[in-house]
């Protein structure tokens, strides 16, 4: 016979002040007696129960003294408010879609940028409450809305391309992130290869060497049939009119 964790606070709670005030012969009796109910098997586990049942005890806590009172009924956790409705949460879906499916730090300083213009091109209408809302968006709480539709268009290896034996050659490389950059300085670039699988990244496809200069946006393309290091260095075929670029020695052009 099982005896439930609610039928047990029950039973102590009718017990414990008779116990904490009796005599010990009288105490004995109680334990017994509300051991047999509770099914408890350590009889100095139940004692300690009943002796601290009720009692506040004070404790250390990181933003000052924490009050616990042993037994007290546990406070009732009422679910979050949804600040965001389902309005808010499709046009965030179809803006993610015209978006090209960027992660969230991208994604919001777009839709603040571009929403207007959607709207303006008929891609997109939305009342002035949503409106409202996406443009105060957070990264965070656009990629937990986000979450769902992901996992639709989620092929089982990922998007990227970098395989474990590059990390810790990656963890040597210092990067930069999107606003640690000089961008009055001539000569930074920023290089990727951008994998066009299809969706699905089995097998052999080609790929584009991408290489921007960060100063003036001036960017390079070269085509690649594969990721090899052979295509880097020569170009298809070896033709030096194709050749990706090196990453050390980068080019560069104004803009006239």
């Amino acid at each position: 016979m099982e005896v439930s964790m609610a039928d047990r606070r029950t039973i102590i709670r009718r017990s414990f002040r008779r116990y904490q005030e009796a005599d010990r012969k009288t105490k004995t009796r109680i334990l017994n007696q509300v051991m047999e109910q509770t099914l408890y098997r350590s009889r100095a586990y139940l004692a300690l129960i009943l002796r601290q049942w009720g009692r506040a005890h004070w404790q250390a806590g990181p933003r000052g003294p924490l009050r616990f009172v042993a037994g007290a009924p546990c406070s009732v956790r009422h679910a979050a408010k949804s600040l965001y409705g389902e309005g808010v949460r499709h046009a965030l879906i179809r803006l993610w879609y015209l978006c090209d499916c960027m992660c969230g730090k991208r994604l919001v300083p777009a839709i603040r940028a571009l929403l207007p213009v959607y709207e303006r091109c008929g891609e997109l209408k939305v009342s002035s409450s949503v409106r409202e809302k996406l443009q105060t968006l957070s990264a965070a709480t656009a990629d937990r809305l986000l979450r769902e539709e992901r996992k639709k268009v989620r092929t089982g290896h990922g998007r990227s391309y970098t395989r474990p034996s590059a990390v810790n050659l990656l963890r040597q490389i210092p990067l930069r992130t999107f606003d640690e950059w000089d961008r009055t300085v001539l000569g930074q670039v920023q290089a990727d290869l951008v994998g066009h699988d299809g969706g699905i990244n089995g097998g052999e496809f080609a790929f584009t060497c991408t290489v921007t200069e960060l100063c003036v946006g001036w960017t390079e393309l070269r085509p690649l049939p594969t990721k090899a290091r052979v295509w880097g260095m020569q170009g298809p075929g070896g033709d030096p009119q194709l050749r990706a670029l090196p990453l050390g020695r980068p080019r560069h052009r104004h803009r006239h």
